[in-house]
């Protein structure tokens, strides 16, 4: 497995930004170009969000369409201080709105791209009529006191689509 995702002639990280970056980058969407302009200094999801934010629209009310992306926080400690505290870690696409409300997504888990589930009207079921409605991002269980689920890490929607 390569360590880096490529387009056209560039290479973005294995990971969730690098991947998004590159879909994006595909679609015509410079953000490395933007970041080094605006001197933004950040993590790569919130470089996207502050691209996305600039040149298409942040929302949460509303249903994503196809191609939209989605962005979580707290999905893993980024300052390692114990808290619910990190905005801004995990971004995927929106591949899929079903007729239930359930939201299929693609992104980058360690390194593996994967589809995994939203659905915010159900936010604390993991799974309903047999089938997953809300991924884990984080390890789940007594012993962690954390939210883990998608839908409870959940933090916005973004579209670069007119």
């Amino acid at each position: 497995m390569r360590s880096v995702f490529e387009q056209e002639h560039s290479r973005f990280r294995r990971d969730c930004s690098g991947y998004v970056q590159a879909v994006l980058s595909g679609l015509g969407h410079d953000v490395v170009s933007f970041v080094n302009s605006y001197g933004i200094h950040t993590n790569g999801v919130t470089q996207i969000y502050e691209y996305v934010e600039r040149m298409g629209s942040i929302y949460k009310d509303k249903t994503p369409k196809t191609g939209d992306l989605i962005f979580f926080s707290n999905t893993y400690d980024i300052n390692k201080d114990g808290k619910n505290n990190d905005k801004l870690s995990h971004i995927g696409i929106v591949t899929e709105v079903q007729e239930d409300g359930t939201i299929a997504f693609r992104h980058v888990i360690r390194q593996d791209i994967q589809t995994d589930y939203i659905n915010l009207s159900k936010p604390t079921l993991h799974s309903y009529k047999g089938r997953i409605i809300n991924s884990y991002l984080r390890r789940a269980g007594k012993k962690y006191s954390y939210p883990a689920t998608t839908s409870q890490l959940f933090d916005f929607f973004g579209s670069l689509n007119p």
